[in-house]
Formats: structure tokens, C-alpha cells, sequence
């Protein structure tokens, strides 16, 4: 899971990962009703307040 670099004299240990099926899916879902749900609350925000004050 991690491999040791050498870097000039100094050694590095290089920590990766392997990709999670469905992760980004989840997150595009995810990320899109977040944005949705924002967008709403901004537009119902300033609609409702857009007159008298």
C-alpha cells in the first residue's frame, strides 16, 4: 500500500489508495441535490424579501 522513495538523501514513504467503486456517483448525487437545495433557499431568500424593506 505504500512505497519507500528516495528523494536526494532523504527517503519518502508514498502512501496511496486504490478508488472506491461508486464513490463518484455518490458524490455527483450528492453534490448536485446540495446545490439544488442552496439555490432554493437563495432564490426563495431574496424573492421573498425583494419588496418594502
Amino acid at each position: 500500500m505504500s512505497d519507500k522513495v528516495r528523494i536526494g538523501q532523504e527517503e519518502w514513504e508514498v502512501l496511496d489508495h486504490k478508488a472506491v467503486p461508486g464513490f463518484r456517483p455518490a458524490f455527483y448525487i450528492i453534490f448536485s441535490i446540495a446545490a439544488v437545495y442552496f439555490l432554493y433557499i437563495f432564490v426563495t431568500h431574496f424573492m421573498g424579501h425583494s419588496g418594502g424593506h
